[in-house]
Parts: C-alpha cells; sequence; structure tokens
C-alpha cells in the first residue's frame, strides 16, 4: 500500500516537471510541455492522464489521420480508455485500402475501435461520456471537418455538463496565414476567416471562454516548443496527409483553391490545371499575369494530354488562395459572361460570405471585397490574440 502511493507520489512530481499550466482562464486550463523538440503532446498527454482520478466513462476521438502520424501511440492510448470501459471514436472522411489495414491492425492488436464517417458522428454517444479526449490532426482550413467535430463536442461536453481535454497539434500552414472571406459556424453564430491561423486546442480555448453559453471544463494538454511562424514540414514530424493523396504542402494549400474552383463552371483537376472548353488558355493567362498576385504565376500546360491553365505557386508565404481562386474566377466572368457560372452555395454547405459569389459573378476586384471585410477581420485578429497558447 505505502509503497503504491510512493509510485503515485513519484509520477505526480514527474508530470508536474514536464508540464506547467499557463493562462489565467475561467473555465479553460492549458498545460504546456517542458520538452526540448516538437512533439504533440501524445506522451504528456498519456503520464498526465495517469495520474488523474478518472470518474464515469471515457471517450477518445481522434481520426485516421492520427493513425497515419503515429499508430503505435494512438493505439497505447486507445487500450488504456478501453481497459477501463471508455469508447473509442476513429473518424475517416474516406474508405481506402490503408484506412482497411488500420483497421485490420487494431484487430490484431486486440483493441476495439469504432470506425465511423465524419458525417455519421452523432451526439448521442457524447452525451453517455463523463470525459472526452480528442486527438485530431487536420487542415486549418474554416470548412474542415475536424473543426465541425469540435463545435459538436464541445455542445455535447456542455449538455452533459462532461469535462473536455484537448491533445493539441501543430498548424499544417503557419500560425501567420490568415485569409478571408469569413465563414459561418452556425451552431454558435460565430465567424472564421477560411483560414484562421490557430490550432485546434487555441480555437477550442477562444469558443470555450467567449461562444460557448455554458462553458466546459476544458484542459489544453499544448505542442511542445513550438513556434506558431513555422509550417508543419519544418517542424521535422511524420508527413500524415498522404492518406488523402496530399503529399507535399502545396497539394494542402491548392485544397483550398480546388474547394472554391468546384464552385463554378471551371474544371481543376488533380494537377491543378484549370479547364474549360471554351477557355483561351493564352489570353486568360496573360491577363491573370497581368494583376501580380502574390506569391504565384501562371503558365499553359498539359494535364491527361489536354492544355488548360497551371497554377504555379512561387512564394507558398505570400501565396492567398482564396483570393487567387477568386481574383481568377472574377476573370472569367469579366471575359466570358455569357459562359462562365457560379452556384448558389459557395463553400461545403453554403459556408461562405454569400457577397462571394455576388463580387465574383459582377467580375469585381476581389482586392476590393478584402478591404471591405478588413473591420471584421481586425475584430476577429483583436479577440484571438488573448487565446494564442504560441508565440
Amino acid at each position: 500500500m505505502l509503497r503504491g502511493l510512493y509510485k503515485i507520489f513519484f509520477v505526480i512530481i514527474l508530470v508536474s516537471g514536464l508540464l506547467f499550466e499557463v493562462g489565467k482562464y475561467r473555465y479553460s486550463k492549458v498545460y504546456i510541455p517542458t520538452g526540448k523538440e516538437v512533439g504533440p503532446a501524445l506522451d504528456y498527454f498519456i503520464s498526465f492522464r495517469d495520474t488523474a482520478v478518472v470518474r464515469g466513462k471515457e471517450c477518445f476521438i481522434t481520426n485516421d489521420k492520427a493513425l497515419s502520424f503515429d499508430f503505435d501511440r494512438v493505439v497505447g492510448i486507445f487500450r488504456k480508455v478501453v481497459e477501463k470501459g471508455g469508447n473509442v471514436l476513429i473518424l475517416y472522411e474516406k474508405e481506402n485500402d490503408l484506412l482497411k489495414k488500420y483497421m485490420s491492425l487494431l484487430v490484431l492488436k486486440g483493441v476495439h475501435g469504432n470506425f465511423l464517417k465524419y458525417s455519421d458522428l452523432g451526439v448521442s454517444e457524447l452525451l453517455k461520456c463523463d470525459r472526452v479526449y480528442i486527438f485530431l490532426p487536420g487542415m486549418d482550413f474554416a470548412f474542415g471537418e475536424d473543426l465541425q467535430v469540435l463545435v459538436k463536442v464541445l455542445n455535447a461536453c456542455s449538455f452533459r455538463g462532461s469535462s473536455l481535454w484537448v491533445i493539441d497539434f501543430p498548424n499544417l500552414f503557419s500560425g501567420e496565414k490568415i485569409a478571408v472571406p469569413f465563414c459561418r459556424i452556425k451552431v454558435f453564430d460565430f465567424e472564421l476567416p477560411y483560414m484562421y491561423g490557430m490550432t485546434l486546442g487555441e480555437l477550442a480555448l477562444m469558443l470555450n471562454e467567449v461562444y460557448l453559453k455554458k462553458p466546459v471544463d476544458l484542459r489544453v494538454i499544448a505542442v511542445s516548443n513550438y513556434s506558431r511562424k513555422l509550417w508543419y514540414d519544418e517542424l521535422g514530424l511524420r508527413w500524415y496527409l498522404d492518406y488523402y493523396d496530399i503529399a507535399t504542402m502545396k497539394d494542402a494549400l491548392m485544397c483550398a483553391a480546388r474547394e472554391i474552383f468546384r464552385c463554378s463552371n471551371l474544371e481543376i483537376d488533380e494537377n491543378y490545371v484549370i479547364k474549360a472548353e471554351w477557355l483561351n488558355n493564352r489570353e486568360f493567362i496573360e491577363k491573370l499575369n497581368r494583376q501580380r498576385m502574390r506569391g504565384v504565376k501562371f503558365e499553359r500546360v498539359k494535364s491527361h494530354d489536354i492544355e488548360g491553365v497551371g497554377i504555379c505557386i512561387t512564394d507558398r508565404s505570400g501565396f492567398n488562395p482564396v483570393l487567387v481562386c477568386c481574383q481568377t474566377l472574377s476573370l472569367a466572368s469579366r471575359m466570358y459572361p455569357h459562359r462562365f457560372r457560379m452556384k448558389n452555395e459557395i463553400g461545403k454547405e453554403g459556408m461562405f460570405d454569400f457577397n462571394v459569389k455576388v463580387y465574383v459573378e459582377s467580375g469585381h476586384d476581389f482586392d476590393k471585397f478584402e478591404k471591405l471585410l478588413s473591420g471584421r477581420l481586425n475584430r476577429f485578429l483583436s479577440l484571438r490574440s488573448r487565446y494564442l497558447i504560441y508565440r
């Protein structure tokens, strides 16, 4: 008995040396690991959780990208949660051979995990839990599935009175990369810029402290030794997006572009080549390059033996995928008013400001639209600055 108490005391002292609490928030706590290497806090979370008194049912929510990032550590957490009667939910967007491999490996390791499509995550399972953990490596766009999961979990924890632990993860893009238009988060009646420059832990902190009517007991285990200015491929961590056929940072940036292009009748293929049978490629490229958009140039290329307009990123820090897409679509609207069309909804489920569609279809310079949004953007940045964990 005495030996067990000494062991618990030793672990508590050890963990307190690895983690220290920062920030004075009303409802939330943030723990910063003191590690000298960049790390997403999985080891610190495991140690910290093991010293805490766990009462009631636990639920651990993660995604397929987490399995690609660090399968063994994530499965180790699964085992600890399941051993104590908890539940594990693994979210995915599409099923492929790699996902099937993970499913088989979990069976071989004797660990039970429920695989769910993002769209199938309901609140009924969350409402049975007294403590929820989330670890969701993803892509920091306001239309991202992981952000929607965070909102759903915060709401469920608020209703149930459960505590929520967020195991934070570095941004894919530099935290200084922010781009409008705004996207509406309907549940909280809140808007975020298309690229908002916050980790999931920082966003959870802000939503909990400001927008949740009944805040939850939130704990954020932060990333150790992380600077928000860095891009993910500068951190020396494992790349986790091959599962989504995103092999480079250029592919990741162009995901934002592709989402907007899909709202029009201009086609953009997997090689980021713009095509339309009615498009004069040579003239279109000349006029696009004349606009001197930062961080990008356009050139004639062939993709699948069809000539089109290639997007070449020359400076990723200056490249604004939203501005580039909207300027490109706006030019197409001016040059081909009887051919070019936009869909009724902009982005997934019409999340974007409807004025984006108005500006593009009318052929306006999108720079002017950005200036109209500068006041709203400055208010967001002022609020955001209070909840940034990393500098």
